[in-house]
């Protein structure tokens, strides 16, 4: 890859402050980059490996670097992910289950709980502690981390779930077989 232009900023990439009417190469990015976007003072482009790089201008953290600090040559950015998180809505007094979860990075999920009198969390595993009619607070997180092809993902949004300890569990077409009792989307009786 080359630019040229202006280059008060190090918005080439070459390494330096100095402009140039020629195309000059960009530190790092010979080839492989499928897609450049460019600022007023500052250049990114994406690589056929998947990373993000950015280099130049950097006073409002544009470069998603994490600093302010301008760039002469290319940094590899973070690159942001979420988290899906699906709970029961509901567990009854004693339940024990296992937690699952997956992170757009591919990362491992943690768990853990901000209410600890009612439930507790040991790996992925949630064990219901009191009686019901109380609530458990779970929380799935996902630190980030290195990438292979280059950079790290930002740490993801926590997802928070309130699950409900009940004598009754509310489930999407459960059936409770041989009650009157029918659960779908409420209950009815």
């Amino acid at each position: 890859m080359t630019c040229w232009g202006w280059n008060n900023n190090g918005q080439l990439g070459d390494g330096s402050f100095n402009g140039s009417s020629t195309p000059v190469a960009v530190s790092g990015l010979a080839s492989g980059v499928t897609e450049i976007a460019t600022g007023a003072y500052h250049t990114c482009a994406v690589t056929s490996a998947g990373a993000m790089q950015c280099w130049g201008w950097n006073a409002y953290g544009q470069l998603g670097d994490g600093t302010a600090t301008p760039q002469l040559t290319p940094v590899v950015i973070r690159v942001g992910q979420s988290i899906q998180f699906h709970p029961p809505m509901s567990l009854g007094e004693d339940a024990i289950l296992d937690l699952t979860s997956t992170a757009t990075s591919g990362g491992m999920v943690t768990f853990d709980t901000w209410t600890p009198d009612t439930c507790s969390i040991s790996g992925n595993t949630l064990t219901i502690l009191v009686a019901p009619e109380a609530l458990c607070g779970v929380r799935a997180s996902q630190d980030g981390g290195t990438r292979p092809a280059g950079g790290s993902d930002a740490p993801a949004p926590q997802q928070l779930r309130l699950i409900r300890i009940s004598d009754f569990i509310f489930a999407d077409g459960f059936d409770i077989g041989g009650s009157d009792l029918i659960f779908a989307n409420g209950f009815e009786n």
